[in-house]
């Protein structure tokens, strides 16, 4: 990547994501979770200097997270890819593999790499759907929390999901019943005022979403300590909605504070009407 891009924005359909090309694709699943994993690991090597990244669908939150968070700055790709492959399962979808990974790959004195300019993060994930558990939506959380750390520009983070398909799985019957109906949808944010702003102002930790969810005492505190290291407090903010109206992509992304930074206006023109012209659509901006 040139070092002159500062900006790059990785917008896909829900359907060629790497989740629905595992589950209906032909081909050797271990094949695609792997490429979908090495999507990943290129985007959190190459970042490092960007202000701004946006990879919605195309991979999910936790595999970044995973990718970013654990492999150390020096390391060669062939020693990499040896750790990722005793470590990192590919016979499922990659983002469901992330929770039994291990939570550290290198040397404990190996440096890791920080994000010194990104100020804004916005990513997807299949697993913020009310047919996982709370401990397993913290866990995204909190990995995002521990990367942000080391973002020390971070002004705003946003994890979101917003489908009117249904995840169904392992749910009571008649919430199984509403999902399938309703669709759900997810918004994660963490929004820090820029340094311009008086100092009295906190960071804002919300969650909104179509059902009930309690985060974990890890990932406020975690988050607590990315808010004092920008010499802020942190208030937090849940919100539970009700009924329709935010239960598909487009009610979700009318929400997000980062859309511009998502897609363009004409693309988020053709999304709203139905007419997208493209699969993948690939913004990167200059310096």
């Amino acid at each position: 990547m040139s070092p002159t891009v500062k900006s790059v924005s990785i917008f896909s359909e829900e359907s060629s994501s790497a989740y629905e090309i595992v589950r209906h694709s032909r081909e050797p699943k271990m094949w695609i979770a792997e490429s979908a994993r090495w999507i990943a690991e290129a985007l959190a090597r190459r970042s490092t200097q960007l202000t701004h990244l946006s990879a919605c669908y195309i991979i999910d939150a936790s595999t970044f997270l995973y990718m970013a968070l654990h492999r150390p700055l020096h390391m060669t790709p062939e020693e990499w890819k040896r750790i990722c492959a005793s470590d990192y399962p590919c016979h499922e979808p990659p983002e469901y593999s992330h929770w039994n990974l291990s939570p550290n790959v290198g040397p404990p004195s190996a440096p890791y790499p920080n994000w010194d300019h990104l100020e804004a993060l916005t990513l997807t994930s299949r697993l913020l759907n009310p047919s996982q558990e709370d401990k397993a939506i913290s866990g995204i959380f909190l990995k995002a929390g521990q990367l942000a750390k080391r973002m020390p520009k971070l002004r705003i983070l946003e994890i979101w999901n917003g489908t009117n398909r249904s995840y169904t799985a392992g749910l009571a019957p008649a919430v199984a019943e509403l999902a399938a109906r309703e669709g759900h949808g997810f918004i994660f944010r963490y929004r820090c005022p820029r340094r311009s702003v008086t100092a009295t102002l906190p960071s804002l930790l919300e969650f909104k979403s179509l059902w009930h969810f309690t985060p974990s005492k890890a990932v406020r505190a975690v988050w607590k300590e990315v808010a004092a290291a920008q010499h802020r407090r942190l208030e937090l903010s849940m919100k539970y909605v009700e009924g329709k109206g935010f239960n598909t992509g487009l009610a979700v992304m009318e929400e997000l504070a980062t859309r511009r930074l998502v897609v363009s206006r004409r693309t988020w023109d053709e999304i709203r009407r139905g007419e997208r012209g493209q699969d993948l659509v690939l913004l990167a901006g200059l310096d």
